[in-house]
């Protein structure tokens, strides 16, 4: 009795075990496999390949999707929002991509993160976490990564964080892993660092120095505050996105109170075995 005891226990604990393999790092991808009606069959990715208007559109079949979506030939400025899709933990780190296409000729904006409703909707922008690739007129040629705060009505660092993409040697359209690694450095106090990457690659290249902003000037948590994905997308290129991605790691006190119990779990199987 006492030794099929001991079984449960230990069975029990390698439950544990497993269920904190699975949770150490909690990750969420939109991959947009559902769009893919009308003009986006086939795509695998939000806006078509193509050099007309059709580029912006989206398959407002998909259910959770909303906004301004450019269906026809008359529209060149497309936005879409999918609420309650995002879950963060507030004072957690967490990080924040999306794979683009870097476009090294024409004229193309598209914009890729997460967001939310306005607490105090003073302004038409959400609170916002973006990423984007800006070639929306000549003088522009950047990689762009952007935080905007409802509350202080303000990007973060006084604007978008720029990066030439004449750095880059390409000669064709290319795809990037555009990003921001959060770090919760005190209750309701964030550090932001910008980053690229090629995808797969699991390396990161830091643009510029990591920001800093707090939830107050969001207007609340970030656990409220940035539950939907937003996309927009501007101009007549062919672009894309992909794959946009929220990853959150645990809190260590958290991981360290499943440690400790699952180290008196197998204490007690031990002794009940002796």
């Amino acid at each position: 009795m006492c030794n099929m005891y001991g079984k449960t226990i230990l069975l029990a604990a390698f439950i544990v075990v497993l269920g904190l393999a699975v949770n150490v790092q909690a990750e969420m991808v939109y991959d947009f496999n559902d769009l893919d009606a009308g003009a986006l069959l086939g795509q695998d990715n939000w806006v078509k390949w193509s050099t007309t208007y059709e580029a912006f559109q989206v398959a407002s079949g998909d259910a959770g999707w909303s906004g301004k979506y450019a269906t026809t030939s008359t529209t060149d400025n497309s936005y879409a929002r999918r609420a309650n899709w995002v879950s963060l933990t507030n004072g957690v780190d967490f990080d924040v991509s999306a794979d683009l296409t870097v476009s090294v000729s024409g004229t193309a904006f598209l914009q890729a993160g997460i967001a939310g409703d306005p607490t105090n909707p003073k302004t038409s922008f959400p609170n916002a976490m973006l990423v984007a690739v800006d070639r929306s007129k000549s003088t522009r040629h950047h990689l762009w990564w952007g935080i905007y705060l409802d509350n202080a009505e303000a990007w973060v660092g006084g604007g978008p964080v720029l990066y030439d993409i004449g750095n880059f040697s390409d000669t064709e359209d290319f795809i990037l892993t555009l990003g921001w690694t959060i770090t919760a450095t005190d209750p309701g106090e964030y550090s932001a660092q910008p980053y690229y990457s090629i995808p797969g690659s699991g390396t990161k290249t830091t643009v510029g120095s990591a920001l800093t902003f707090t939830s107050t000037q969001a207007g609340g948590d970030v656990s409220t505050l940035f539950d939907e994905l937003f996309m927009r997308a501007q101009h007549k290129i062919g672009q894309n996105v992909d794959n946009i991605t929220v990853d959150q790691v645990p809190e260590p006190s958290t991981l360290a109170l499943l440690g400790v119990g699952l180290i008196g779990l197998l204490a007690y199987a031990w002794r009940k075995r002796k």
